[in-house]
């Protein structure tokens, strides 16, 4: 598309911007971006590529950045942000730092294989709920999605996500489990499959 609009934006006339515009397909581009228009005037071919720009910079990520606003809300998390910004600035905001062999060594532990012991992983979780659960939880929620419904059966996704529910339930075996719908995606045409899959 770059490479189209930079066709379209030195187009000496009208005629010749509307030719690009057939030869390059850009229509389909500037009907999906909402800045077809006709073009009468060569003022026009500024207006629609740097529309068309803005569009894509910009607009395309608005759905990304509702989903991800609304999943903080859903949360709670949101309204601690907006009240508490700087405890939240850390986790959020990038802050450049020089890496040290300090930080990689606290960060992996070499095992060798004689070292590690199978059943590591349930102490370790036993320890983690014992350092941070204080009393067994009676409701788990469990907000869970996929990336590959295109790929992948709604079996599959169904199994993969039975199974997430399956290993929580062993964790917490009195507490019930909920999973939380997916929230819809508005920017791609996976709406008939994604309801497909919540359905299943």
């Amino acid at each position: 598309m770059r490479e189209s609009l930079g066709k379209l934006l030195p187009a000496p006339c009208v005629d010749a911007a509307r030719k690009i515009i057939s030869d390059e397909k850009l229509d389909t581009i500037f009907d999906m971006a909402g800045t077809l228009q006709m073009i009468k005037i060569k003022a026009d071919i500024d207006k629609i590529v740097q529309r068309t720009i803005n569009w894509y910079v910009l607009g395309r990520s608005q759905p990304a950045y509702y989903s991800f606003k609304e999943g903080l809300r859903a949360l709670g998390v949101l309204e601690a942000m907006l009240k508490y910004p700087n405890l939240f600035r850390e986790t959020f905001c990038y802050n450049s730092e020089h890496l040290t062999v300090g930080m990689i060594m606290s960060v992996f532990k070499v095992k060798r294989a004689e070292e590690v012991n199978k059943y590591d992983e349930p102490v370790k979780m036993n320890q983690f709920q014992s350092a941070h659960v204080h009393s067994p939880p009676t409701e788990v929620i469990i907000h869970a999605g996929t990336n590959n419904i295109i790929t992948d059966s709604t079996k599959e996704c169904f199994d993969n996500i039975q199974l997430l529910s399956s290993r929580i339930k062993s964790m917490f075996k009195e507490a019930r489990i909920t999973i939380s719908s997916l929230i819809t995606r508005e920017d791609i045409d996976v709406t008939l499959k994604t309801q497909e899959r919540m359905s299943y």
